[in-house]
């Protein structure tokens, strides 16, 4: 009676493995540290096979978490009973990291990351994107691409020459930081990568929305000069909305004084004082100090000395570029006030004025190089409240010393003060 029971279950366990065979079951995977054990009992194969290779999806189809199939040579016959076949399940520890990367994933033929949600709001309006709907990196890539938009339009970044006021130039501002920051986080990395997709793809959904987005953080970072100007100038220049107070406007204007010092016994504005006017004191203050994030805090570590040796070197100055940005925010509502009317903080007009007071300040740069330093400098240290240069790691003793006393001439048009950077 033993010996019919034990055929039955041998022939019932052959029956079961015969099963098996034919519709191989998939087990999932156990993770174990950085590896994965795949078991599945072994198949019938003929005997002059290999031995058979791990079975699975490509890496483009699945992860090492999903199911897996794994095959090997039945050395021991199905006949040989459960207990044989059962010793003779292959347990495959395969190392995550020896395998190759999943593909990186495509939406539309571009690389995922590179994806961007756009917005249309209606009919004949054009695409536009909100940084919130992004996603991470995407989200990044914008805000970085805005950084680096800003500081160009600072002049913080070499090698340029921002149009501020004109639509091309801010749109030629946002596309140059779209694709240097693109390159900088290493996005270009061949036909399928965001940089690509940048020069690319269609202007209309894809950059297009990107450097309107960038150029309206443009807009809205050059409005700042106009709103704080709106507040300073008619005070500090003692406008008033009558008639002559237009007039007065209009004269700074025609023979710009507006931003000179004045005489100490006239009042009058001084020619000879280019700059030193106290509206440009407080505009500089309002506008580029008011806060941490300013961009004389933020860029402080950048904003070096036009001398690179001797005793200013270490003396920190306002960049022409920002001070001619401050100065033409006065010219602005100088013009509004001589109109009568509120004007647009842009356009050519106001790109001349901007272009006007560059030339000026790096004529003065050129041809009186200490005015220049001491005049940019002074106005950094008013802004800021910065340290004496005992701060910059000398001490008082130091900073006389390194003083050429003999040299200092009465008239400070007369002292070269050292050489300037060229």
């Amino acid at each position: 009676m033993m010996k019919a029971l034990e055929d039955e279950l041998n022939q019932r366990a052959a029956a079961q493995i015969r099963n098996e065979d034919e519709a191989p079951q998939r087990r999932k995977v156990p993770k174990l540290g950085n590896q994965s054990i795949i078991q599945r009992e072994h198949a019938e194969f003929p005997a002059n096979d290999p031995p058979g290779p791990i079975y699975r999806k490509t890496p483009a189809q699945t992860t090492f978490s999903d199911t897996a199939l794994v095959a090997a040579p039945a050395s021991v016959s199905s006949a040989a009973g459960p207990v044989a076949r059962a010793a003779h399940v292959q347990a495959v520890r395969i190392n995550v990291k020896d395998d190759p990367p999943a593909s990186p994933s495509m939406i539309g033929g571009w690389l995922a990351h590179t994806h961007l949600v756009v917005e249309k709001q209606g009919l004949g309006s054009r695409h536009s994107i909100g940084k919130k709907s992004q996603s991470k990196a995407m989200d990044r890539f914008i805000g970085r691409s805005i950084d680096r938009a800003l500081a160009t339009l600072l002049g913080r970044n070499a090698d340029t020459d921002p149009q501020p006021f004109s639509s091309g130039g801010l749109d030629a501002i946002a596309m140059d930081a779209l694709l240097v920051t693109a390159a900088e986080d290493g996005l270009d990395t061949g036909p399928h990568d965001l940089a690509t997709r940048i020069r690319e793809d269609d202007e209309a959904t894809y950059s297009g929305p990107l450097v309107t987005y960038i150029v309206q953080r443009l807009i809205a970072f050059r409005s700042t000069f106009k709103e704080a100007a709106l507040t300073v100038v008619p005070t500090k220049l003692q406008l008033t909305k009558t008639d002559a107070g237009r007039a007065r406007a209009r004269s700074m204007i025609d023979d710009l004084t507006y931003h000179c010092g004045s005489h100490q016994e006239s009042g009058n504005a001084n020619p000879a004082q280019p700059y030193r006017a106290q509206v440009v004191q407080t505009m500089v203050t309002a506008t580029l100090a008011k806060n941490a994030t300013s961009p004389l805090n933020k860029y402080a570590d950048s904003l070096t000395s036009t001398y690179k040796e001797g005793p200013h070197a270490q003396e920190r100055e306002v960049p022409a570029l920002m001070l001619a940005l401050v100065v033409t925010a006065i010219h602005a509502v100088l013009m509004e006030w001589s109109r009568n009317s509120k004007d647009h903080f842009s356009g050519n007009n106001v790109e001349g004025a901007f272009r006007s007071h560059l030339v000026m300040l790096n004529a003065l740069k050129d041809r009186k190089p200490l005015y220049y330093h001491r005049l940019t400098h002074d106005l950094f240290q008013a802004a800021t409240g910065a340290q004496p240069l005992a701060t910059h790691g000398l001490s008082n003793e130091e900073i006389i010393a390194a003083t050429a006393w003999d040299a200092i001439a009465d008239d400070e048009d007369e002292d070269d003060g050292g050489q300037p950077a060229v």
